[in-house]
């Protein structure tokens, strides 16, 4: 009898144990996800910042180059590529999001590298359907290449499709998306405006 005792009392101290084993198993667990979320939204923050810090340089520099009449210097030239590097090198640190294409994309666009700078926009997009920089911007490039000869008969027509969806969520400024499509409106001839 003292031995069955003594043996329930062994199988209790190891069930005991085992309980405070898989406690702290369980706890050290929840630290590691704790831990990884909270780098997780210190990358993200950091992220939001270099894009905001990168998107008023680009801002000053486009600036600047519309002040010279869009006559770009060397060193321009070089920053805007400067700008677009930072912000490839932020995206591969913490990953990639559509204010980070978004920059690319102006950058590359300012450097005279339109299919990149589309490229960059339709990754954004990628990430972020509704990011109204991304609707915008592209669709603002796309009205610019339909009036050259670099532009395709289509982009006309998926300039006002994006002007559209970022009227629908919202996410593009009304005023923005009224001088847009009336710089459509502009460049169709007047027997095509009447049918819209």
């Amino acid at each position: 009898r003292k031995e069955a005792e003594a043996r329930q009392a062994e199988l209790r101290l190891e069930m005991e144990q085992q309980r405070k084993l898989e406690v702290e198993r369980q706890k050290a667990a929840l630290e590691r996800q704790h831990s990884e979320a909270l780098r997780q939204a210190s990358a993200s923050l950091r992220a939001l910042e270099t894009y905001r810090r990168l998107g008023q340089r680009l801002t000053t520099l486009r600036l600047k180059t519309y002040i010279q009449g869009f006559r770009l210097t060397k060193t321009e030239f070089d920053e805007y590529e400067r700008i677009r590097s930072e912000c490839r090198a932020e995206m591969a640190r913490s990953g990639e999001d559509a204010e980070g294409w978004w920059v690319v994309a102006k950058a590359s666009e300012m450097r005279g590298e339109l299919g990149k700078a589309i490229e960059a926009y339709d990754k954004g997009l990628a990430k972020n359907p509704d990011h109204g920089m991304c609707l915008l911007d592209k669709a603002r490039l796309l009205i610019e290449l339909s009036l050259s000869t670099l532009g395709k008969p289509e982009d006309r027509q998926e300039a006002l499709h994006l002007l559209e969806r970022g009227g629908k969520t919202r996410a593009v400024p009304e005023i923005e998306l009224d001088l847009a499509r009336a710089n459509v409106l502009a460049m169709t001839s007047p027997d095509e405006a009447v049918r819209r």
